[in-house]
């Protein structure tokens, strides 16, 4: 039921818009923006970041997690 978010997502937002503009969050002091309807979220520290053809390859460690709907089933992608 959350596939909108993963072609949101997938594709990025327009050039100047925010990626969370209009979505309903939780702005965690000391966190990243955390989208209330999702299954989980893990929260990363930069590991680097890396020109990749057209793209740029952002690596993160996981340094925590947490599950905010743990009932529903995952989408895999």
């Amino acid at each position: 039921g959350q596939t909108q978010l993963l072609g949101r997502f997938g594709k990025g937002p327009p050039p100047g818009q925010c990626a969370f503009s209009g979505l309903d969050v939780d702005r965690p002091e000391g966190e990243a923006v955390v989208l209330r309807s999702t299954l989980g979220c893990l929260f990363c520290r930069s590991a680097g970041r890396f020109p990749a053809g057209d793209h740029e390859v952002y690596l993160g460690e996981v340094v925590g997690g947490r599950m905010l709907l743990p009932e529903a089933r995952p989408y895999v992608h």
